[in-house]
């Protein structure tokens, strides 16, 4: 009996194990939750940045491609109102000049003429551009510009130039509206450009095309400017694959031959595998990239790696059709959520030490005088009634402690009762046990004296009897 007790559960566990399990379940429910509502938060948070960034991009490119056509419209109604005069060559392309620095984020400004010349400048670079049958011979040549913001001296010279022949004039004449062109390599420098070109009449009959080269590069730098979360990208593609700019794109296009010839850099030729499979991610769910004419949200796997995708289309009416990729693992914005994750596991710990370390010194006040319960009881139990305890300062155990205490000196006060009444009843037995020797001594001699006194009566009469045989005469 004593085994099967000693082997049972110590109370200071019963007080201290139930509180740490239902910690451990209550706080691994919170954590449980903590977690997931970070990681909704994190997700939630990563559409809306992505959103935001969505938001930037598409705002960037509505406001740097509505300014090359609101640049042309302008000229075009300064010449069509005689303020700009292109046969007062040094002042027309001055104009040029002082504008390309109102408006350095774009390239050359000009006026093709409908005989094939050309007249512009390129502020940002620093050059002025003419071609111009009498005073270039139909060589288009480059010329830094001086102080006043006239021609000065020639950079290069490339013979026999016509306007007319090239692609964007033709596009632009073709139209018959303000366009945008194919994109295509600059003549002068190792660049792509797209240009805004707009076809000039006057009284029905075409008298040029006024053109902005925008490059390329500039959309690329502003991608590139952009915190897209903290290692995401973004890039913007054609429908055919070809790349238009990327935050980590070096240059959209290839150099082949001797450094002078350029090529449309393609999806399927980047080195970077993330653009690659997002890509082909993209191309597996929308295989017309044109039929997307919203926003769209995706979340995909790069190498076992999430990622969060959103696609938005840029269409304008002068014929740009664009779709912005932005890009962002899923970490960039989960590492909070980690972060909540691990701090919410070690407040959980902290919470369990804690709670442990109390229910043991609370196991211990309460064990500790139930001990000396239990240990008073064992002295009692082994006749030690002089045992007291200690009134502990818990409530309940400092009443039964009390209990203890009165019980212990009603059992002493009971076992001197007792005593007494074992010595009282002793003396009582020793006192009757004499009286009654005493009484079985009187009446040993009582039946002595009563059986000596038989005999006598018994001889007596026999000697009567004797006396009668003998006076009686025989016959």
């Amino acid at each position: 009996m004593t085994n099967t007790i000693k082997k049972g559960v110590p109370i200071r566990y019963m007080f201290t194990l139930p509180f740490i399990l239902l910690l451990l379940i209550s706080l691994g429910v919170v954590g449980f939750v903590s977690v997931q509502n970070s990681q909704k938060i994190a997700r939630a948070y990563a559409n809306d940045q992505m959103d935001e960034i969505d938001s930037k991009i598409s705002n960037r490119l509505a406001t740097f491609l509505a300014e090359p056509l609101k640049i042309n419209e302008t000229n075009a109604s300064l010449m069509k109102s005689k303020f700009l005069d292109p046969t007062k060559t040094d002042e027309f392309l001055k104009y040029f000049w002082n504008q390309g620095a109102v408006f350095p984020n774009y390239g050359t400004i000009e006026f093709a003429n409908s005989n094939g010349e050309i007249y512009g400048a390129n502020a940002s670079q620093k050059y002025i551009v003419m071609a111009d049958k009498a005073l270039t011979d139909n060589s288009i040549n480059r010329y830094t510009v001086n102080e006043n913001g006239y021609r000065f001296s020639l950079i290069n010279e490339t013979k026999n130039y016509d306007a007319r022949k090239r692609s964007w004039y033709k596009e632009a004449v073709s139209a018959h509206k303000p366009i945008w062109t194919e994109i295509s390599p600059s003549v002068t420098t190792q660049r792509l450009d797209i240009s805004a070109v707009s076809p000039y009449y006057e009284n029905n009959e075409l008298k040029g095309v006024f053109v902005v080269d925008v490059s390329l590069g500039k959309i690329s730098d502003y991608l590139k400017s952009l915190e897209i979360g903290k290692t995401g990208q973004a890039f913007i593609l054609e429908k055919s694959g070809d790349v238009i700019a990327g935050s980590t794109i070096e240059q959209p296009f290839i150099v082949e031959g001797d450094n002078s010839t350029l090529s449309r850099l393609n999806v399927s030729n980047i080195s970077d595998s993330i653009i690659k499979n997002t890509y082909d991610f993209v191309i597996s769910k929308k295989p017309d990239l044109l039929s997307i004419d919203k926003t769209e949200e995706y979340s995909f796997n790069i190498d076992r790696k999430p990622y969060f995708l959103h696609i938005t289309p840029y269409i304008d009416a002068q014929g740009i059709e664009w779709i912005v990729f932005v890009l962002i693992p899923e970490s960039d914005f989960m590492e909070n959520a980690d972060k909540s994750a691990i701090f919410t596991i070690n407040l959980t710990l902290v919470f369990i030490l804690i709670t442990a370390i109390t229910g043991l010194v609370l196991g211990r006040k309460i064990v500790k005088p139930l001990n000396e319960l239990n240990n008073g009881a064992k002295s009692v139990s082994e006749g030690d009634l002089d045992k007291t305890i200690s009134i502990a300062p818990i409530r309940e155990i400092g009443e039964l402690a009390s209990s203890f205490n009165h019980m212990a000196i009603d059992l002493k006060k009971s076992r001197i009762d007792l005593e007494n009444y074992s010595k009282d009843l002793e003396k009582e037995v020793a006192q009757r046990t004499i009286d009654l020797n005493q009484k079985m001594s009187e009446l040993e001699k009582m039946n002595k004296f009563m059986t000596n006194r038989e005999l006598k009566m018994i001889e007596l009469k026999n000697e009567i009897k004797n006396l009668k045989d003998k006076a009686t005469p025989s016959s």
